[in-house]
């Protein structure tokens, strides 16, 4: 465990429970499986981590030292989602919410998985989406 400063993102997918109303739970699974790898690949390029996903969204961290590279990543991984949404037929757009963080970081759990929590995290899920 240590404290870190990170910049911080948080993505969502608008209307996605609305886009997969009428879809089986096999087809939203597919969907989100090329959403995860569109994620981790873009987010991985730039040197950045996933923490976290949650359903249609992620918690992504970035060392501040990469905030430029970070932004492009996020511009990157917005535009190249808008594409798989039109692949599946699917209106919706990526939401991000981003700031920087004073955490405490470290493996948590019986499986000693990496994870984030703090206050100023707290905030920035309380936050209005840009």
């Amino acid at each position: 465990m240590k404290t870190c400063n990170l910049l911080v993102y948080i993505i969502d997918i608008s209307n996605f429970a609305k886009a997969c109303k009428n879809r089986t739970e096999q087809e939203v699974y597919k969907i989100l499986d090329k959403f995860y790898i569109l994620v981790e690949s873009e987010i991985g390029k730039a040197d950045g981590r996933v923490v976290k996903f949650m359903g249609d969204s992620a918690l992504i961290i970035f060392e501040l030292d990469n905030e430029a590279i970070a932004k492009q990543a996020i511009k990157d991984l917005i535009e190249k989602s808008n594409e798989l949404w039109q692949e599946f037929n699917i209106d919706s757009k990526l939401k991000t919410k981003s700031d920087i963080c004073n955490l405490v970081c470290g493996e948590m759990g019986l499986n000693k998985r990496f994870d984030v929590v703090g206050n100023d995290l707290n905030k920035l899920f309380m936050k209005d989406w840009e």
